[in-house]
């Protein structure tokens, strides 16, 4: 019988709640979520079933070892989230030393996409706030990430799926969709229907294998396989092998932009359902109340924001 949830009226709403409530949407179990909350399961839990109480709602469902959101909560949670960050920000803004003065190399690790989204608009705030800073931007082995944050070769690192380890914060920046690229005069640059994304021949782009890998589950949840007829190790020649023939390129938000910018590709929503490839920004602990990184990470943060919020 399914749980009825009776609608009451709360003067005083605790804002920890929506805290938790953002961490178990993130995280999608209660024990990541204690975890990532210094606290105990018992005590998210007991969180979590306030809310329930509060909004009337069940707001995730167990399936397997997820916690799935409901559709009341992917409808709140943009808002709960803004909220969240807008009083994050305003309460733990940084104080700022002059960094004009301040000379050293700042380290970051992104991949070639990001790095063509963010380098030159970070290079100019660098420029005009702290001149002295050197920025060295390279790509680290995912493998190797946690070790380079830990051991201070690096700053901040930019990555999707990166398993941290103690000692390793980090911000979800945003959740990217997936999109099938083809040339304007393509057969289905019209309407991609799923038969024709089945019929379709693909390129993929092997440059990060967790990226095509969010789209060959969605449609092996589904019962379809999609024809890969080439595979190129960077997203450039893909883009240009998908503007001079028939087939298919699907690439996630970030890439789309760059993709986009250099060819003449149209870009169409997945005619099918797929996750969306989280990234996020990392840094070790002992860097967390360091004015130049965070302000850096601010930056970054919200340069690649903008970057991706104008995209379909």
């Amino acid at each position: 019988m399914p749980v009825k949830y009776e609608s009451r009226v709360h003067s005083r709403v605790d804002l920890n709640l929506f805290l938790v409530l953002v961490t178990i949407y993130r995280e999608r179990t209660i024990t990541a979520a204690a975890q990532q909350l210094s606290l105990t399961q018992p005590a998210v839990s007991h969180a979590l079933n306030r809310l329930r109480d509060m909004l009337d709602d069940p707001l995730f469902e167990r399936c397997g070892r997820k916690m799935e959101p409901t559709l009341r909560c992917h409808q709140i949670m943009p808002q709960v989230q803004q909220s969240i960050d807008t009083l994050s920000l305003s309460v733990n803004q940084p104080w700022l030393p002059n960094t004009s003065s301040v000379s050293r190399i700042f380290s970051i690790s992104v991949s070639p996409v990001i790095e063509w989204l963010l380098l030159d608009k970070l290079q100019e705030k660098l420029k005009r706030s702290a001149p002295h800073i050197s920025l060295c931007s390279k790509e680290a082995p995912l493998s190797a990430l946690n070790n380079q944050l830990s051991g201070g070769e690096l700053d901040l690192a930019v990555a999707t799926g990166l398993p941290t380890t103690q000692g390793i914060m980090y911000e979800r920046l945003c959740d990217s969709s997936f999109f099938a690229l083809c040339r304007p005069d393509h057969p289905f640059a019209k309407r991609m229907t799923l038969s024709a994304y089945i019929t379709a021949e693909h390129v993929l782009v092997t440059e990060n294998d967790n990226d095509h890998s969010y789209v060959d589950v969605a449609l092996a949840r589904a019962g379809y396989q999609r024809s890969i007829r080439t595979q190129c190790r960077y997203f450039q020649a893909a883009a240009e092998l998908a503007l001079h023939s028939d087939m298919i390129l699907t690439l996630s938000q970030a890439h789309v932009k760059a993709v986009t910018s250099m060819c003449p590709l149209v870009a169409l929503p997945l005619p099918f359902a797929a996750e969306t490839l989280p990234l996020h920004i990392y840094w070790h602990t002992s860097r967390d109340k360091d004015s130049l990184v965070l302000m850096v990470r601010q930056w970054v943060s919200d340069i690649i924001r903008g970057q991706l919020s104008g995209l379909p």
